[in-house]
């Protein structure tokens, strides 16, 4: 129900800074605040709400994520980015001293990613979408649980809204985003211990970046 609560508010919340940036976009449409060329570098920084999807094995709750990110402008539609993300969770376990009964820990994840963002940049508002390849790993996990979560592969999907609010230079860049992640089962021996099937589950998170586009 926590996650529901927060998609929605998130939602909302990306409808209200939609029309926001749609409105204020045609304020200035004759500053010709959209994206115009090819050469420029980005840099960004974003924070948002993250959290656990198509849990089997484990129960997580809504966490925080920040975001960084470089990459380049191949031309007006096609970018390139390196993007590492630093999100932090809460989950529960079932305790293998009593299965019965659950284990709630607190950890946190580091995800590095390549990705190709592709958008369409005739309107002010632009949307935009996003798939890549990287890794992730796990730090902070309590070894009460028996949980071991090495570093990994991940796939990453994104979809989200794009507005200049300066010129070629500064955009802000709202996103929802879907990581596919491998390798998050655990061993036989700590599933019999758990009294578990499987362990598995992937990620979310829900971003608001302001990108900055240089040289």
């Amino acid at each position: 129900m926590r996650i529901k609560k927060h998609i929605v508010v998130f939602i909302s919340f990306v409808i209200i800074c939609f029309f926001s940036a749609d409105l204020f976009a045609f304020d200035v449409l004759d500053r010709k605040t959209t994206f115009e060329d090819s050469k420029f570098i980005t840099l960004g920084a974003g924070l948002g709400a993250t959290g656990f999807l198509r849990q089997k094995g484990i129960s997580g709750d809504t966490g925080f994520g920040f975001r960084v990110s470089a990459g380049h402008h191949f031309n007006r539609y096609l970018q390139a980015e390196i993007v590492y993300q630093f999100s932090t969770f809460e989950f529960s376990s079932p305790d293998p001293i009593a299965p019965t009964q659950f284990l709630h820990t607190r950890a946190a994840m580091n995800q590095e990613v390549l990705r190709f963002v592709i958008s369409y940049p005739t309107v002010l508002a632009q949307p935009f979408l996003s798939i890549g390849f990287g890794g992730y790993d796990w730090v902070g996990v309590n070894q009460e649980t028996a949980l071991s979560f090495p570093m990994n592969f991940q796939i990453p999907f994104a979809a989200g809204i794009r507005s200049y609010i300066y010129e070629n230079v500064v955009s802000f860049d709202i996103e929802f985003g879907y990581q596919l992640l491998f390798g998050e089962n655990q061993s036989s021996d700590t599933l019999t211990l758990l009294g578990l099937n499987k362990v598995s589950f992937d990620t979310f998170s829900a971003m608001a970046s302001f990108v900055f586009h240089l040289f």
